[in-house]
């Protein structure tokens, strides 16, 4: 059903009013009183002179200030606009100007940033602070909304779901942030499609050709008598004993059988509050909101279906702070960004002591999972469903991966999407060859906001999209994901393009060339290196090239191991051939305390 998203939303604070929709520490704001904040904060824009198509960006931790300002923006057809919270006064001020953000909001923490990049900001009308009394000529978050009507805002233009909704910016396979253009119909589709496709239909598949499917019922229907306090315990009883029969796993396997599945599953799931009335779940948001994984896989998966969000009072995440929420707030699903987190959290010394019976499902997207971790995941929480999304800001929607207590935790299913994998000459490859993983599916981006090149470049020809990872097929035609190409690194689910870096370093006058890539990381997936050649008779310190690096980009960009070589495996046009160098280094340990890292 197409809609606008702040429609979806609306649907529930209509219909349910007082079910809770944000909790935040202390704070807990009902589906109601979050509609009548977001009125104010929309009438505030339309106040401010912002109409369709204009720029909202939010520079927020997670709060409900950063949900409030996005549906705002919705409401009245304006864009919302995300920031990272990390980025330099040079790389805020990149990211606002390529969009044209006519409106900020943004995090006290922030402000320093913003007022140094402040006169090279000149298009920007208004920003508005979160937490303390803001500076002039800035005004304050609460004090805006206490002058505004609650009600309804009002304007002479259409909101259709064909408008654009988000500029989604990335690091990812481009390099320098780029804005990916989404429409209301598109980010709707990808939260539905992770919710549906991911969830639902992977189950089905699991159930209707796994061998230990009589083992993926039971932890299914643990789940479900979690996630259902509605649900008869007589009605799960009555669907396991009818799944585990060998009829019902032939029907299950049928084509039209599934076709029927989904259309219903889609048509109860796009109608909230229809599924949240019989499983009013509860979902926890442990990953930054400015992060595509926990906007789509998590908070707006949330609010779009009328459930409750729960996001962590610290702007850092605490791993027990994670734990004592999904106790005392009965969380169902958590969404997570691969092993990083995933280790924060299974390295609590008293795990053992929290009642995490509530949790169902452990989500992650956007860096590496291992089997290793989904394992020691299920041998806390022998429960759960763990779910494993493929997917890019480019293309959300690629692959989901339903792993159940056992299973084989590498592969991903056959694809939610139409997926190809083929080589350099852009041939597909058969099952078991190596090639890059292209998608195609309506809940694709538009493109980059104001960027040909890079739109041709990514959004290749006939709707298909290169997703920047490379991976296989096994014979069953499930997707084996071997990892981004050597020009991005992925650290802790942050894409970081190595030539950016690269580009900075070779700033320094000593520097003669450099070589960027990622190497193996116990906590973060992959850190940051430089091979850094000097010029002829000059000598420096790793230490001088990294914090040379840590003032002119993010500190997450920056490299987190230097060393010193004679020379770099070159191509005959000159160019570096990173992916080389990358091997050259493929044994380097990464050690705490070694003394080639820096800046913990």
């Amino acid at each position: 059903m197409s809609s606008t998203i702040q429609a979806r939303v609306s649907r529930t604070a209509e219909k349910r009013p007082e079910r809770p929709c944000i909790i935040h520490g202390e704070r807990v704001y009902s589906y109601g009183e979050t509609n009548e904040r977001v009125n104010s904060l929309a009438n505030a824009l339309l106040d401010m002179g912002i109409g369709k198509g204009d720029k909202v960006a939010a520079g927020l931790y997670n709060c409900p200030e950063i949900m409030e300002t996005w549906l705002a923006a919705f409401k009245i057809g304006a864009v919302g606009v995300n920031l990272n919270t990390h980025l330099t006064p040079e790389e805020i001020v990149h990211v606002l100007k390529d969009s044209e953000t006519r409106v900020l909001v943004l995090d006290e923490d922030l402000v320093e940033r913003v007022q140094e990049a402040w006169p090279n900001l000149r298009w920007l009308d208004h920003c508005v602070v979160v937490g303390r009394k803001a500076p002039e000529p800035m005004l304050e978050y609460e004090t805006v909304l206490r002058r505004y009507d609650r009600t309804e805002p009002r304007f002479d233009w259409e909101v259709d779901a064909g408008d654009l909704a988000q500029l989604f910016y990335t690091g990812g396979t481009t390099g320098t942030p780029k804005g990916v253009m989404h429409t209301h119909e598109s980010t709707l589709l990808t939260t539905d499609a992770i919710a549906v496709e991911g969830i639902f239909m992977g189950v089905f598949r699991a159930i209707s050709t796994g061998e230990g499917y009589k083992q993926v019922i039971d932890t299914w229907l643990n789940t479900l008598a979690g996630l259902g306090p509605h649900i008869p315990e007589f009605a799960i009883n009555a669907l396991g004993r009818v799944a585990k029969l060998e009829l019902s796993r032939w029907i299950l396997n049928r084509e039209l059988v599934q076709n029927v599945i989904r259309k219903s599953i889609y048509f109860a799931w796009t109608r909230p509050p229809l599924v949240s009335n019989l499983m009013p779940l509860t979902f926890l948001v442990a990953s930054p909101i400015t992060h595509a994984t926990a906007w789509w896989g998590g908070a707006l998966q949330a609010l779009a279906n009328g459930f409750t969000l729960v996001l962590t009072p610290s702007k850092r995440l605490v791993p027990t702070e994670v734990l004592d929420l999904v106790e005392c707030c009965k969380v169902n699903i958590i969404i997570l960004v691969g092993d990083k987190i995933s280790k924060m959290i299974l390295s609590v010394p008293a795990i053992e002591s929290y009642d995490c019976s509530s949790l169902a499902i452990i989500g992650s997207s956007g860096a590496h999972w291992t089997p290793e971790v989904k394992a020691e995941l299920h041998r806390h929480f022998p429960n759960t469903v763990l779910m494993d999304h493929l997917g890019s800001t480019e293309s959300p929607i690629v692959s989901t991966g339903v792993y159940f207590k056992g299973d084989e935790y590498r592969k991903l299913g056959p694809g939610d999407a139409e997926v190809r994998i083929v080589n350099e000459e852009g041939r597909e490859v058969g099952a078991g060859e190596e090639g890059s993983i292209l998608v195609r599916t309506d809940a694709s981006g538009l493109g980059y906001y104001r960027d040909f090149e890079g739109s041709r470049d990514t959004w290749i020809e006939d709707g298909w999209v290169f997703t920047g990872d490379s991976g296989t097929r096994d014979e069953n035609g499930n997707i084996i994901v071997f990892g981004r190409g050597s020009d991005v690194i992925n650290s802790g689910g942050v894409k970081i393009w190595a030539p950016e870096v690269e580009e900075v370093i070779c700033q320094h006058a000593l520097v003669k060339e450099v070589a960027v890539f990622g190497v193996p990381d116990p906590e973060w997936g992959e850190s940051v290196m430089a091979a850094v050649v000097l010029r002829d008779g000059e000598t420096c310190s790793e230490s001088e090239i990294s914090e040379f690096a840590k003032e002119r980009l993010a500190g997450f960009k920056k490299p987190r191991y230097v060393c010193f070589v004679d020379e770099l495996p070159v191509l005959p046009s000159g160019k570096i051939r990173r992916g080389e160098v990358k091997k050259m280094f493929k044994d380097y340990l990464v050690e705490s305390g070694s003394r080639n890292r820096f800046g913990e």
